[in-house]
């Protein structure tokens, strides 16, 4: 519901009642404000759910307590929003249907009160009020009251409320003399117990009569009223002069009329009241005074079909309204829809209701102060969804209060989801089941629901829906692509990602779950399930999300949406999201025959070319977009004869035309948000075809790969602006990997070695300074790219000619590796504990691996520092010595592998001192790290060396690295750090064989230590044992350290 400026009306008729043969004459509209709640009301009509938690201002009254338990809201009568489980009346104290309630529920002896301040001539004086129940308890105090400034208040004596039914209250109280004071109205609870033990009450009005009817007194008092209004209304007016002032100079001067004529009746001065308010309100905004408040429309939002979330920032004085406002066009104003209802949760939410489905909205944050300047956020465009198709059939089974239980919740939970999901295609099935505990659900939508009423309820219903559209029941939730830890840990995916995060306010959030559930919000039993709108609309967007994620609500594919925001006649350009495929240097473009291909393009004449441009279309509809070619007008077809992409005539809103768009889940350049999107043809299959590239030139299609890796599948869609921006960031990117590399080989040229093949050595030589030259050429990324490329194949080329002089100093491919020192996991399969720069999996077993390509013939050695820990500290030790050292983990190289040390094989006679370490039963005593601290400190100093050779016979060879464990036992620890990879060239296998580490004995400082190439090492008085790991000659021999 949009709010409105608050105007309180102050033309009225005055009536008169008949009580106990007594006419009673209302007098409500001349001392009170808001008597009978039927405007601003915090819930409408077609609303539904339940208010956990919500304490509201009531317009005209003042709030006279300061507690936030539980319920105090204006409803709309007839809504099925429930407020702390009650429901609100369907009609009124006096049957009719309109108008609005005050909702009032507590608990602990709190009591909601409100008031306003009147003045009373003598009289004999009834107050009147009426209130519904909802509930099904029937204690708690009316607080109706005449409170005088001095004098005997008077109270309602009313504690008991009829349940699912109105109970009159009613005061009386005499007054002598004119007296003022408070007219109160609220409700108590009685007892130091929650809310749900108690009354639920709807207050339908406040009224208050006298014996006697209106006469000079009120109109007196209402005349002095005006007199404060005409001179408020001057100093507002001060000096203007323009045209909004003459016309405000006329309303006050018919005000002072009113004024001064001594015949003039109460409905004259309260005519002329409202008259003189709505003329300074038109004057205020016409003649906005003071500061213009800082908006920020906060760029994360959520939307479902018929409602839309956001976040606002305000800074600045005086601001008395601040909200979100909509329009289908951009740059909405406070003249359009606007709201000021918020969601309480770590912040507040402004929630929009009653939008269109598959409709284009604008949103932007809006704040007014006191002096009527408005300030404005930035637009928001939204996209609604089209509205869910859900239903539901009930089944036979439990006892007709159950089957109205779990009706209603489902009914509930449905309504949540066709506003705030695009599902459609399924049809709940639901029903009671006495051998069900809780409740279950299957995909498709089959539901049981048990005898446990805390089961019987909407977020029951809610959950169990989530398993019947795919959570825990279809892939890919299982799929370790989507997910962190295989088929559980966290959801990768980018939407539901988002939608989190901008609930919680968090931009670190995170959806996590087993391979059934997911949490937050995932309702996971009756104890989560708060009955909160707040809950079922976060629970329902996330399910939203994990389908346009790619899980599959209702059989088929992932759910289409609005992923790629674009603009209807902006020039568009698609670019293969792989290098191998021209992401730098070429572009989509519509050949004379109607054909897509890749033609290569630089970026100053692809924005000339009409052929390479195309108009990307969103059709809302059905949540699909279209690409229509610029030069031709022809759009982009899906061949269903030959699964091929080509061009052919615009025909509207035809399934072969209209392409569902999914976004990757990767950046495609470092330092750059842009990502490549799947142009799907989504056929409603499980497997669709989606547009490709292949062989750098060729475009095709293929089916549906969700990995991060399938990059041919992926397509960069950039407007002009964007293409230079990522042109920008790729060339910084490639310069600086080429600048890396280079720095790699020429650490490679200078490692010694001889030439298997003459002239290796000059050729490296030549290669790099042509690359260098060419370097300060090179003004676009593809050429950088180009380069980066031909760097890899110099040192390539270099490799595959040479060999080390000595298997002490093989060449270092380490760089090869991605993370070999287990800072990250970027490059790697599997997900082991990363601390302290180690790797660990306890009590699991595990292939954590990668593979590293493009090697040539000759001979590798992969080391690893590692261990495994066979059982406790004991276990492992007596293992240790009875000669069976029950390691079951091992690291590999190809197809060769070997077992990792075990830790007791490297215990030290004295602790290390940090982290914990286990103490084991020998004699002496030795020490063996207990922690990832301590094992990363033994590490440190030089403990724990594996490694493993293998040989490649063919070029361009992969080879497959890591360490595993096939089988894991009750605290079984294995750790590991620091990856490395050699190279030996055409070395005999034989010697490259496991290079045994030699366990150096402190030297005498007197000692010689020369390096490998020669050189006195100075030890400055200290042993052997201080000097850097490597290859070192000592006593006439070369010995590893």
């Amino acid at each position: 519901m949009s709010i409105k400026p608050f105007l309180i009306s102050l033309c009225c008729a005055f009536g008169s009642v008949v009580c106990h043969g007594q006419t009673l004459y209302d007098l409500s509209d001349v001392y009170l404000k808001n008597a009978d709640f039927n405007a601003n009301y915090d819930h409408a009509v077609g609303e539904t759910g339940n208010v956990a938690q919500q304490i509201c201002e009531l317009p005209g009254w003042n709030k006279d307590f300061s507690v936030n338990y539980t319920i105090a809201g204006v409803y709309q009568i007839g809504t099925n929003k429930t407020f702390n489980g009650a429901k609100v009346p369907d009609k009124a104290f006096d049957g009719t249907t309109s108008g609005g309630v005050l909702a009032l529920s507590t608990g602990w002896e709190q009591a909601l009160k409100y008031y306003q301040t009147v003045t009373l001539p003598a009289g004999n004086y009834t107050m009147k009020s009426a209130f519904f129940n909802g509930s099904d308890k029937s204690s708690g105090i009316s607080l109706m009251a005449w409170l005088p400034d001095e004098g005997t208040p008077v109270k309602s004596s009313l504690t008991s409320f009829s349940v699912d039914n109105w109970t009159e209250d009613v005061v009386h109280f005499t007054l002598t003399e004119t007296t003022t004071g408070r007219i109160q109205l609220g409700f108590q609870a009685p007892e130091s117990r929650g809310s749900a033990n108690f009354a639920r009450v709807c207050m339908d009005f406040i009224h208050l009569y006298r014996d006697t009817p209106v006469g000079k007194f009120e109109v007196d008092i209402k005349k002095h009223d005006l007199l404060n209004d005409i001179d408020q209304a001057k100093q507002q007016l001060g000096s203007t002069s323009n045209a909004s002032a003459t016309a405000f100079r006329e309303a006050i001067t018919k005000a002072q009329e009113v004024y001064d004529n001594a015949s003039a009746t109460l409905e004259n001065v309260m005519q002329a009241r409202v008259h003189l308010a709505q003329a300074a309100e038109t004057f205020a905004w016409a003649n906005p005074t003071g500061e213009v408040p800082l908006v920020t429309t906060d760029s994360r939002f959520a939307r479902g079909s018929t409602m839309a979330f956001a976040r606002i920032q305000v800074k600045g004085e005086d601001v008395v309204e601040q909200g979100v406002c909509w329009s289908t066009s951009p740059n909405p104003t406070i003249r359009d829809e606007r709201t000021t209802e918020v969601i309480h949760h770590k912040g507040q939410i402004y929630w929009m209701k009653n939008l269109l489905p598959a409709t284009c909205y604008y949103i932007r944050a809006y704040a007014i102060t006191k002096g009527k300047q408005v300030g404005y956020g930035d637009n928001i465009k939204c996209y609604t969804l089209p509205k869910g198709t859900l239903s539901y059939t009930l089944r036979d089974g439990g006892d007709n209060e159950t089957k109205a239980r779990i009706e209603a919740a489902m009914k509930t939970a449905v309504n949540w989801w066709n506003n705030l999901t695009s599902i459609h295609g399924v049809t709940f099935n639901v029903g009671f089941n006495s051998g069900t505990p809780t409740a279950d659900c299957s995909y498709g939508g089959y539901i049981r629901v048990g005898a446990n009423t805390a089961y019987q309820r909407t977020g029951t219903m809610l959950h169990e829906m989530a398993h019947g559209v795919g959570v825990g029941t279809h892939n890919p939730w299982w799929d370790g692509r989507m997910r962190s830890n295989g088929n559980r840990g966290l959801w990768l995916g980018d939407r539901a990602t988002a939608v989190l995060r901008f609930w919680e306010n968090d931009n670190t959030a995170t959806l996590t779950g087993d391979h059934i559930h997911f949490w937050p919000y995932g309702i996971n039993g009756a104890h989560e399930d708060d009955g909160s709108d707040a809950l079922y609309i976060i629970q329902s967007l996330i399910v939203q999300a994990l389908g346009e994620d790619g899980l599959p609500p209702s059989g088929g594919f992932a759910t289409p949406a609005y992923s790629f925001e674009q603009e209807n006649n902006q020039r568009y350009y698609l670019k293969n999201e792989a290098i191998e495929n021209g992401r730098y240097s070429t572009f989509v473009t519509e050949q004379k025959d109607g054909r897509l291909a890749l033609k290569e393009l630089s970026s100053e004449d692809v924005l000339t070319n009409d052929s390479a441009a195309w108009h990307v279309i969103f059709n809302a509809e059905k949540s699909l977009y279209s690409f229509k070619n610029v030069a031709t007008g022809h759009v982009i077809t899906y061949d269903t004869h030959t699964s091929s992409m080509r061009t052919g005539e615009a025909s509207g809103a035809a399934d072969d035309t209209l392409f569902h768009l999914m976004r990757g889940r990767k950046d495609v350049v470092e330092g750059s948000s842009v990502r490549g999107y799947w142009i799907i043809h989504n056929d409603g299959s499980e497997n669709p075809k989606v547009m490709s590239a292949e062989n750098g030139s060729t475009l095709t299609t293929a089916t549906y790969n969700l990995g991060n890796d399938a990059t041919a599948q992926r397509w960069l869609i950039l407007d002009k602006n964007t293409m230079e921006s990522i042109e920008m960031q790729a060339k910084k990117d490639y310069s600086k990997q080429l600048d890396d590399y280079l720095d790699l080989v020429k650490k490679l040229r200078s490692t010694p070695h001889r030439e298997d093949i003459a002239g290796t050595d000059k050729a490296f030589d030549d290669g790099l300074e042509a690359i260098k030259s060419r370097r300060l050429a090179a003004t676009s990324a593809g050429k950088l790219s180009s380069l980066v490329a031909e760097a890899h194949a110099l040192a390539y080329n270099f490799l595959s000619h040479v060999t080390p002089l000595s298997k002490y100093e093989p060449f270092d491919l380490t760089f090869m590796v991605m993370n070999p020192g287990m800072d990250q996991l970027n490059g790697w399969t599997g997900k082991p504990a990363l601390n302290h720069s180690s790797g660990e999996f306890y009590q699991a077993t595990f292939d954590f691996n990668q593979t590293v390509s493009n090697l040539p013939v000759g001979s590798y050695q992969l080391r690893v520092q590692a261990f495994q820990r066979p059982g406790s500290a004991e276990t492992a030790y007596q293992a240790h010595m009875s000669g069976d050292d029950k390691v079951t983990t091992e690291i590999y190289l190809g197809d060769r592998s070997c077992k990792v040390k075990q830790a007791v094989t490297e215990a030290r006679e004295t602790p290390i001192g940090v982290g914990n370490e286990s103490m084991l039963p020998s004699n002496p005593a030795k020490y063996i790290p207990n922690d990832m601290l301590s094992a990363s400190e033994y590490f440190a100093n030089g403990l724990y060396e594996n490694n493993v050779s293998a040989r490649v016979e063919t070029e361009n060879a992969s080879l497959k690295l890591g360490i595993r464990c096939a089988f894991s036992d009750n605290m079984y620890w294995s750790i590991f750090d620091n990856f490395r990879l050699y190279y030996f060239g055409n070395m005999p296998f034989d010697e490259v064989m496991p290079v045994k580490k030699v366990q150096m004995q402190t030297q005498s400082v007197s000692d010689r230590v020369f390096t490998i190439d020669g050189r006195a090492v100075n030890m400055h008085g200290k042993g052997v044992e201080s000097l850097p790991h490597g290859v070192y000659i000592i006593g006439g021999k070369k010995v590893v350290h």
